[in-house]
């Protein structure tokens, strides 16, 4: 009933807008409205068919998982951003050859809730020469530990970037860059290890490789070469 109403109206309305019918014969608006009202009230006096309902059930069913399919955000973000998501939510980065890339996905427990179930981030290296590059790091832990208070559970950490042994002497590394990367490896894993309790699973890769990192609808975490196979 609801389409057949909308459609009387619609089929009107252009009537009288669009068509030159409708400037040559200059249908009167009130006996535009009577006609539609005539319409609806035929609408109303007769049973819609079984068939015919079940039919427009299933389309407002299908219109209905539409608009929760758009109402889904895809964030995707590059090097010095954090984003968050909940329900349907995507995360996606990719790029990441010398950076580090970190996602985090968990279920909030019996009685609580919260504005986000999964997170990431996406920073490069050196932060030993520049501290403002962990900020989106830090935003981040920072979320995350709050929402761990609020009792968000903790599933699953994954954590993208550079082996550290990839950075080798006899390629043009010295040993004070080799010193400081291996520091900042530890202090990435440490801190996720501090903060959900348990180490992250360590998807390493050669620096000359850049790799993609993405949490799914379903909290379901890829990674891999850009162009690969799923790594994780």
């Amino acid at each position: 009933m609801y389409f057949t109403r909308s459609l009387s109206s619609i089929a009107v309305s252009s009537l009288l807008a669009t068509t030159a019918l409708g400037s040559t014969i200059q249908l009167p608006r009130q006996a535009a409205a009577n006609v539609v009202a005539r319409e609806e009230a035929n609408v109303r006096r007769e049973a819609m068919p079984e068939g015919i309902r079940r039919r427009a059930s299933q389309c407002l069913s299908d219109m209905k998982k539409k608009r929760e399919l758009v109402a889904r955000t895809a964030y995707n973000i590059g090097i010095g951003e954090a984003a968050f998501g909940k329900n349907d939510d995507t995360i996606d980065t990719a790029g990441l050859a010398s950076c580090f890339g970190v996602a985090v996905v968990g279920t909030w427990m019996a009685g609580t809730d919260g504005d986000f179930d999964r997170a990431m981030s996406h920073t490069y290296a050196d932060s030993a020469e520049d501290e403002t590059v962990l900020e989106a790091f830090a935003t981040l832990v920072g979320n995350v530990h709050t929402a761990i208070q609020g009792g968000l559970s903790i599933d699953r950490t994954v954590m993208v970037a550079t082996d550290p042994a990839a950075y080798k002497l006899e390629d043009g590394w010295t040993q004070a860059e080799i010193d400081m990367y291996n520091k900042e490896y530890a202090d990435y894993v440490g801190t996720l290890t501090q903060l959900t309790g348990r180490a992250p699973e360590e998807k390493k890769h050669h620096y000359d490789e850049a790799w993609r990192l993405s949490i799914k609808s379903d909290k379901a975490i890829e990674c891999g070469p850009e162009g690969g196979s799923n790594q994780c």
